[in-house]
């Protein structure tokens, strides 16, 4: 959460934490621990964040495998509303202006979802 909070609205944040490795430690910890809510609901919320108006860290986190952990969540915590929003945020951001990312979402079954 608090790398989302550093780049929240300051596209030079943004891409600052995705340069230094942010993306992939959030996705790695999401990763580790596909079973906790609150790392899932945490690390969709800093990737709504670090995804948003940003064409450089959209792509990272899509090479980085981050729509499929998104939608693993999503779809391991459906009935979990913070869950929902801030992983449907995270895919709205990364689809956003991008159509190889949403292609990418469509094709790993995001609009089932």
């Amino acid at each position: 959460a608090a790398l989302g909070n550093l780049g929240g609205g300051n596209p030079i944040n943004q891409e600052a934490i995705g340069k230094a490795g942010g993306i992939c430690v959030i996705l790695d910890a999401m990763k580790r621990f596909p079973s906790n809510e609150e790392v899932q609901r945490c690390g969709s919320a800093a990737l709504v964040t670090l995804g948003g108006r940003s064409s450089i860290n959209q792509e990272a986190i899509s090479k980085a495998g981050g729509i499929c952990v998104i939608l693993d969540a999503m779809k391991r915590f459906s009935s979990n509303e913070e869950v929902q929003r801030c992983g449907s945020g995270a895919l709205w951001n990364l689809a956003s202006g991008n159509p190889i990312n949403q292609e990418a979402i469509s094709k790993a079954g995001g609009i089932c979802v």
